[in-house]
């Protein structure tokens, strides 16, 4: 009887039900970002302005090609406006945004290889405006005043993201990600100047370590 229940319970361990692998992960990642602003203001120059991104990932594998991912992300955003962009002050040439978000992203993820994947994916986010500051400079670009501009944003913004990555393991367990990814706002980020819209976008250069739960 005893020797029945040992050779039962060492078939089921040995089984695929029970030794399959854990289709949900968890990754940490952080990395610089290059972001810039989108405007219908064709006289307003843009520049581009250095941020950052790191957030918590979480994957849930559908097949051995898809699986979703969600997480929470902060990142800086923002960009460089020249010739005026509408806020009440004088004597200035430049703006410089600095828009900090709180992130909520969903994506689909396609991976491909054996040993080490490779991947793309595309989703949508919704992000949540935690501060935003913005920097007024001369004509020298020295700074003369900086202004809060919470109670005059958007403080949400929705929009596109896509990325390409890989999944390179170390064991069974842990894996290291890197991987870039571009963010497309929708949403206009002014509510205090109706005459053009100023939409942000983003691209990050980002580097994870991910665990198999």
């Amino acid at each position: 009887m005893k020797f029945s229940i040992l050779f039962a319970l060492t078939i089921f361990l040995s089984s695929p039900l029970y030794s399959q692998e854990s289709k949900m992960a968890i990754e940490i990642y952080g990395g610089p970002t290059l972001s810039s602003i989108t405007t219908s203001n064709a006289l307003t120059e843009i520049k581009s302005r250095n941020g950052f991104d790191f957030g918590l990932n979480v994957g849930y594998q559908l097949s051995t090609i898809f699986s979703i991912h969600t997480g929470l992300i902060f990142e800086r955003k923002g960009g460089i406006t020249t010739n005026g962009s509408g806020i009440p002050q004088d004597n200035w040439d430049s703006e410089d945004w600095n828009l900090d978000y709180l992130i909520l992203p969903l994506s689909v993820r396609a991976s491909v290889g054996k040993k080490i994947r490779a991947f793309g994916e595309a989703g949508m986010y919704a992000a949540f405006l935690t501060s935003s500051k913005v920097k007024l400079l001369s004509y020298d670009d020295e700074l003369m005043d900086t202004i809060s501009f919470d109670k005059l944003g958007n403080g949400t913004d929705y929009g596109f993201l896509a990325g390409l990555g890989m999944v390179v393991p170390l064991n069974d367990k842990l894996s290291v990600v890197p991987r870039g990814k571009i963010a497309v706002g929708l949403t206009d980020f002014r509510k205090d100047y109706p005459y053009d819209f100023e939409k942000n976008r983003s691209f990050s250069l980002v580097i994870g370590v991910n665990y198999k739960l």
